[in-house]
Order: C-alpha cells, then structure tokens, then sequence
C-alpha cells in the first residue's frame, strides 16, 4: 500500500520528504504493508499486538510513508523534549491515563462532532503483558457509532496488514475476547508479553 491507496480525504498532504522518509524506514527495516484504508469519515484503528517501543516507530513509519490523517492516543508521558512537537504534527493525543474519567465519552463526543477523524489506539495499554486488554476503544467506537479497523504488526512476516473492519458490541468482554483471537495470528516483537 502507498499514499496513493488511501482515500483522498483521509490523506494528511504532508511533504514529499516526510513521505519519503516513512517509505525509506520502512524499506531499511524490511517492512511492507499490506490490506487498506476504508473509504470512510470516522474510523476506530485498533492496533495490536503492542509488545515492543518498536511498533511505534513502525506505525509513525506508515503514517508517513502513506500520508495518513490520522490522530493516535499515547501516554501523556511520551510527549516530551525532542519529540513533542513532532509527535503532536503527526496526530498525536496525549492521555493521562491516571484520569480515565469521562474519557471514552469525551473522544466518543469528539468523534460524533468531527466531520471527519481517525483515530489509532493500541488496545493493550502497554508493552507489558496484560491478562486483559483495555475495552475503551471498543466503548468510544459504540457511543461515537463508528467501526474499528483492526491493524496488526507482524514481525514474523515483518508486515503491517490493515485487516477486519467491525462494528462495535455492547458486550465489550466477549467482542475483546473475539479480537484478541484474531490478533493471535500476527507474532508481536516479543511472543511472552501477548
């Protein structure tokens, strides 16, 4: 996939440079990306397995290869001196997880209001193993009425593949269940922490 595969409105116009220089890391570490970007408005992007700080780069690295408009929700505490500004030009949301109240409910409302807004949140909530996964990207995708694209890393294949696109349950614990199944397929940088 390259930025010519993503829908008009969902590309971010960024210079040629920051194209290449997306297209050139990805090419350096070996990756490729595979599937593609729904033709849609407002989208969730699950991304998962999370198990390495190398999923960032890979993902910021497709960002910009792709030219994707997107915005992503990352830990407030990544947001310092010297990748601030750079992080937030690349749609950055910094999330003070030790304040979760409201906050499904206030990037649901930001989504129904927006025209047009992706967002990229890792359901794991850390590169640590969780026995359970964080529900809030599915409860912002079901309040805010809009699917979740499922988006794996594969560093078996060294491959990001832009998968199944669904809609949002109420019964946030079995659908969890059901994508965390589906992620079992792609093999994170570290197998122990999925």
């Amino acid at each position: 996939m390259t930025a010519s595969d993503v829908p008009q409105h969902l590309r971010a116009n960024r210079s040629g440079f920051t194209r290449w220089f997306g297209r050139t890391l990805l090419n350096a570490m070996g990756w490729q990306v595979e599937g593609r970007i729904p033709d849609l408005k407002k989208f969730i992007v699950a991304g998962a397995p999370h198990t390495s700080n190398w999923d960032f780069v890979i993902a910021m690295a497709v960002v910009m290869a792709c030219d994707i408009k997107a915005n992503w929700l990352a830990k407030h505490t990544i947001f310092v001196f010297p990748f601030k500004r750079l992080f937030f030009a690349l749609g950055g949301i910094p999330l003070d997880r030790g304040n979760t109240k409201g906050i499904a409910e206030q990037i649901a409302e930001k989504i129904r209001d927006s025209e047009q807004l992706v967002i990229g949140i890792m359901p794991e909530g850390t590169r640590s193993k969780v026995e359970k996964w964080k529900s809030g990207f599915l409860r912002i995708a079901h309040k805010a009425g809009c699917p979740v694209l499922l988006a794996s890393l594969d560093f078996k294949h060294k491959r990001i593949c832009f998968g199944d696109l669904i809609e949002a349950r109420e019964d946030t614990d079995q659908q969890l269940v059901e994508i965390k199944n589906y992620y079992r397929q792609f093999q994170p940088k570290y197998p122990e922490k999925f």
